[in-house]
């Protein structure tokens, strides 16, 4: 279990090293789709290289959910360029009260299309998510910006994605889980990427590189975590993704957090980990929605 709870806590420290990469890159002028494909374009090749811990890739497209996988891939093409292009505009704490939506989106989202039992706690748990976002953004005094509309849509397209990978069920790989979203990304991005290339220096080329194998290792290391301890015990370590951001955003971009912020985050925080943990599925039970991780 332990190796589960290191695994998910280092995977979502490198997801917000990407990020801080990614948001470094775009204060030089490189354009959310050329960053977004190089990340996955490096990843994909990554997890490709690991592919035997990840449950092979014999088996990975041998699957018969290969619907539900473009479905999906479809869903998660765009999200990454949407995160990059909103966490240039704005706090990465704030980005991520945005993102974090998914887990309250997901876990309302189940009850129609995965017939989940809704409860009166959980559904309390789901408006305290809504209200946390709303402290940490206080609609009456924050610019409504596009780069917000972005992050809100990456939280619905990871709010529907996680409803996927239940209704795809536990016989899919890691792999398939990872690889498939990273290649949609790629040819995604391929055409919108080359129509606003920049050049890249040698530095910034090196950053592209260990922004992607951060990117990809996020991928492999949350997969991995999932294998190595319930969901239920290593979901919870997805909110120390705010901590990341919080604190990259005062020492690297000058961005202290005002108490609003940090207080909505917490709600956030402990909202999405009680809602997880409000109903611990046993080793034979199905994994429940609002307990699958997105990835960004």
């Amino acid at each position: 279990m332990y190796k589960g709870i290191l695994s998910a806590i280092a995977g979502f420290f490198f997801f917000s090293s990407g990020d801080v990469i990614a948001k470094l890159l775009s204060k030089d002028g490189y354009d959310p789709f050329q960053i977004s494909f190089l990340y996955a374009l490096v990843a994909a090749l990554l997890l490709l290289a690991c592919s035997k811990s990840l449950g092979g890739v014999r088996a990975t497209f041998a699957t018969r959910k290969k619907a539900l996988h473009v479905l999906r891939g479809v869903l998660q093409a765009p999200t990454q360029a949407l995160v990059f292009y909103a966490i240039a505009r704005l706090p990465l704490s704030t980005a991520y009260a945005v993102i974090f939506l998914a887990p309250f989106l997901t876990a309302a989202l189940a009850v129609p299309v995965l017939k989940e039992r809704a409860t009166v706690s959980r559904w309390m748990l789901i408006a305290a998510g809504f209200a946390g976002v709303l402290v940490a953004l206080r609609p009456d005094t924050q610019d409504m910006s596009w780069a917000i509309v972005a992050v809100a849509v990456v939280a619905c397209s990871a709010a529907a994605r996680n409803v996927l990978v239940v209704k795809m069920g536990p016989q899919e790989t890691p792999l398939s889980l990872a690889l498939f979203p990273s290649a949609a990304i790629v040819v995604f991005s391929a055409l919108p990427a080359m129509h606003g290339w920049t050049p890249l220096t040698s530095t910034t080329a090196l950053a592209m590189l260990v922004g992607g194998v951060a990117f990809g290792a996020g991928l492999l290391l949350t997969a991995l975590a999932f294998r190595y301890a319930p969901v239920s015990v290593a979901a919870p370590f997805h909110y120390t993704q705010i901590i990341w951001g919080v604190l990259a955003g005062m020492v690297l971009f000058g961005n202290p957090p005002d108490v609003w912020t940090l207080v909505g985050c917490g709600i956030i925080v402990l909202s999405g980990i009680a809602l997880v943990r409000l109903r611990r599925p046993s080793s034979q039970a199905p994994v429940r929605a609002e307990a699958i991780v997105s990835v960004p």
